[in-house]
């Protein structure tokens, strides 16, 4: 576990320039591990080490369970630990968004108060495939498909190639405790039924399928970072004046134009586009309706 460790942070140049690291802590299994995996590691790449646990207050005593025992972890072990709580439920209410979303914003902003220079978080190569199953249900794009980025931005995710049986494993091999959330034991909760009752049905078609969903990802990053780079390079290709050149545009192949105009969007809306808008925008620039100034001309301006 520790070689595939450095392994992946040394693929993805994780630590590079890098003195201080702040782990998001939970109290779970795989938190625990990359708590103690980066305690290990902490010297030879030579930074230090910073915890945050968010109690999200969600789960009543569980919750508080949660807390005393990071706390303690962390008192043990000699790390400083920043722990926010927030009524997320009711924080979510008045934002007027999803609790889940909520929780994130609420973790992520967090994990940035600490001032460290990078934020490690849990996620693993086991969770990446449960997310690539449940955007399959939902008729993902290609990009819903790939796995979760392993950095961006300040966010490393040294565990990124690493199942959850390696966690747990590795959990077990140094007498390593975590706590439970139980929540993930009822299948009711969609996530929870792709992980306990389709992903074990996997390996009974490929008991090796961890590593064939890695393969899988190599492969699908690749065609998605050349289309990207295609919209890239066609962002700089259709320019005209303050504009782009709509007969350029529609000459580009689709799956290279819908990526041209998500990049225009989020890049002016600031938040992520939804299927639904950029059918509308295609129909709408191959008509030339409510796009330009002048037939040959496309305003982003117009666009938003």
């Amino acid at each position: 576990m520790i070689c595939k460790v450095k392994e992946t942070i040394n693929r993805y140049a994780m630590l590079e320039n890098t003195s201080s690291v702040a782990i998001g802590l939970s109290g779970g299994a795989d938190s625990v591990c990359l708590f103690d995996v980066l305690l290990k590691l902490r010297t030879e790449f030579g930074f230090e080490i910073a915890a945050v646990h968010v109690n999200h207050n969600l789960r009543g005593e569980e919750a508080l369970r949660d807390q005393k025992f990071v706390e303690e972890l962390c008192k043990k072990n000699g790390v400083k630990l920043n722990v926010v709580s927030e009524d997320v439920s009711a924080l979510a209410k008045k934002m007027h968004i999803g609790i889940e979303e909520c929780g994130r914003k609420v973790r992520y902003e967090a994990f940035e108060s600490t001032g460290c220079d990078k934020i490690a978080v849990a996620h693993s190569l086991s969770d990446c495939i449960e997310t690539t199953v449940f955007n399959l249900i939902r008729g993902s794009s290609l990009s819903g498909i790939t796995r979760i980025p392993p950095i961006r931005g300040k966010i490393i995710r040294p565990l990124i190639n690493c199942t959850s049986e390696e966690i747990r494993r590795y959990c077990n091999e140094n007498n390593l405790d975590f706590v439970v959330d139980s929540t993930n034991l009822h299948d009711d909760y969609s996530r929870n039924f792709i992980r306990e009752r389709i992903i074990p049905q996997f390996s009974r078609l490929n008991g090796n399928f961890a590593e064939s969903f890695e393969r899988f990802y190599d492969s699908v990053e690749k065609d998605e970072n050349f289309l990207n780079l295609q919209a890239e390079q066609l962002f700089e290709k259709a320019v005209v004046n303050s504009g782009f050149s709509r007969e350029i545009l529609l000459s580009s192949d689709e799956a290279v134009l819908k990526r041209w105009l998500r990049f225009i969007l989020n890049k002016n809306m600031k938040k992520q586009v939804e299927k639904s808008i950029l059918i509308l925008l295609k129909a709408q620039l191959k008509n030339a309706l409510r796009f330009s100034f002048q037939k040959t001309c496309i305003f982003p301006q117009t666009v938003i």
